[in-house]
C-alpha cells in the first residue's frame, strides 16, 4: 500500500516572523501609545543591558513587525531615555502588550 504524497505543501514556504492574529489586535491600537515586553530576558543596546519593556506611539503594523516611534527605553540607569530612531520589532519576539501612558513611571525591579 502507498501514500500519494502532496508535494506542493512542502514547497511553500512561510515566514516565521509572521503573527496575523497579533497584527489584527495591534491595529485596533495605531497611533496610541503601548508598552511592549518581549520575550528575551535582556537585551543590550549602546553597551546598556536592559529589560526588553518598550513603551512607544505603535506608528505601524504588518502581519510580521511592528513599528514603534518615540520609543522610551525602560532601563535602571536611564530610564526616561528616548531611542532617537523608530524601532522595528518582530512579532514572533513580542510576549505581551498593553495600552500605555509614557508619563507614568513604573519600578523596574
Amino acid at each position: 500500500m502507498t501514500n500519494n504524497i502532496d508535494e506542493t505543501k512542502f514547497l511553500t514556504t512561510t515566514s516565521t516572523l509572521k503573527n496575523p492574529l497579533l497584527a489584527d489586535m495591534l491595529c485596533k491600537h495605531l497611533g496610541t501609545n503601548v508598552m511592549l515586553v518581549l520575550k528575551a530576558n535582556q537585551l543590550n543596546i549602546l553597551n546598556q543591558v536592559f529589560r526588553p519593556i518598550f513603551v512607544g506611539k505603535l506608528k505601524e503594523v504588518t502581519d510580521e513587525y511592528a513599528l514603534l516611534e518615540k520609543v522610551n527605553i525602560k532601563m535602571n540607569q536611564a530610564p526616561e531615555f528616548i531611542f532617537p530612531t523608530p524601532l522595528i520589532i518582530p512579532l514572533n519576539q513580542i510576549a505581551w502588550y498593553m495600552p500605555f501612558d509614557p508619563d507614568v513611571r513604573i519600578s523596574l525591579y
